[in-house]
C-alpha cells in the first residue's frame, strides 16, 4: 500500500537533520532534510513505536509513531479444476490451490463437502476418497486473514460406484405350467442398483420387478428352455448374470390302477 507523504510541522529553530529510530518498515523512507515520510510498504511489520528525531548544533525534538503494516487480503484464489466429477470409492488427485496478494490464515468451505472429501485448513489442498454419492453441489471455498478473504465456487458431483457381482440364488429353472415361483431374491456387490432390466422378456406370467430385482409369479405359458439376461444398472455402469428359464406341461397321469379289475355286489349287502 502506497503511504501518502507525511509532513511533519516543527516550531523554533530550523532542522538540519531528522532521522528515526528504529529503522522504518522496508519501502517506506524518511526524508533526513525535510522530514517527509512516504513509500509502499513492503513487508508486514510492527506496530512498533518509531521515534523521530528533528535536530540542529543547539538541539533537537522527538516525536513518537507507531507503524503498522498489516498483511493485505487474499487475492485471486482459485483450483486447477472448478467442475469436479468423481466416484465412491475411488481417490481424486490433490486439487492445491493457487492464491494472490496477502498470505492466507485460514481456508474454509461451505456447505460441508462430499463424505470422504477433506479441506486442509491451513494448505487449502483438497485431497480424499470420497465414501458416499452425491449431487452435484456448489461449494464456496473462501481463504481468509484478519484484512479481509477471497473466495472460488467449485461445482462437485460423486457418482456411485457400478453395481458388480450379481447372481440369483439357480441359474436354471424348470417349472410346470401352473406352478407358482417363489421370488428369486438377487444380489450384487459394489454400488446401490437403480434399476433391473431383463432381455428377452420373462415367461408370460413371470415378472422382475424394476427396482428390487426380484423375480416372480406363476408360469402361465410352455418356455424355452431360453437363456435370459438380468441387468442391474445405475448412472454409473451395470452388472448382469444369465439365468435360464424352461416351463413344461405337467406329466400326464400313467399307470392308473384298482386292486380289482371286476366287481360282483349283492344289492344291500355291507
Amino acid at each position: 500500500e502506497v503511504l501518502p507523504p507525511l509532513i511533519p510541522q516543527v516550531s523554533c529553530g530550523p532542522v538540519d537533520n531528522f532521522s528515526i529510530d528504529p529503522f522504518l518498515p522496508a519501502g517506506l523512507v524518511l526524508d533526513t532534510t525535510t522530514g517527509e515520510i512516504s513509500g509502499v510498504a513492503l513487508e508486514i511489520h510492527g506496530p512498533i513505536s518509531h521515534t523521530v528525531t528533528a535536530s540542529n548544533s543547539s538541539g533537537e525534538s522527538f516525536f513518537s509513531i507507531s507503524i503498522e503494516v498489516a498483511p493485505s487480503a487474499p487475492c485471486n484464489l482459485s483450483y486447477p479444476a472448478t467442475d469436479l466429477t468423481l466416484a465412491v470409492g475411488e481417490a481424486m488427485l490433490d486439487m492445491i490451490p493457487s492464491i494472490g496478494c496477502g498470505e492466507v490464515d485460514l481456508f474454509q468451505v461451505s456447505p460441508d463437502l462430499p463424505a470422504g472429501i477433506v479441506l486442509d485448513p491451513v494448505s487449502g489442498v483438497l485431497a480424499g476418497t470420497p465414501s458416499e454419492a452425491s449431487a452435484a453441489t456448489l461449494y464456496e471455498i473462501q481463504a481468509s486473514n484478519p484484512q479481509g478473504e477471497s473466495s472460488v465456487l467449485l461445482l462437485i458431483t460423486v457418482f456411485p460406484q457400478a453395481p458388480c457381482e450379481l447372481e440369483y440364488p439357480v441359474d436354471e429353472i424348470v417349472l410346470t405350467v401352473g406352478e407358482e415361483l417363489p421370488a428369486l431374491l438377487p444380489s450384487s456387490g459394489c454400488g446401490s442398483a437403480e434399476n433391473f432390466s431383463i432381455e428377452p422378456a420373462l415367461p408370460a406370467g413371470l415378472v422382475l420387478d424394476p427396482v428390487s430385482g426380484d423375480i416372480s409369479g406363476v408360469a402361465a405359458e410352455i418356455h424355452g428352455p431360453i437363456a435370459h439376461v438380468i441387468t442391474a444398472s445405475n448412472v454409473s455402469g451395470q452388472s448382469s448374470v444369465s439365468v435360464t428359464f424352461e416351463i413344461v406341461l405337467p406329466i400326464p397321469p400313467c399307470f392308473l390302477s384298482y386292486p380289482e379289475t371286476e366287481l360282483v355286489l349283492t344289492v344291500g349287502t355291507p
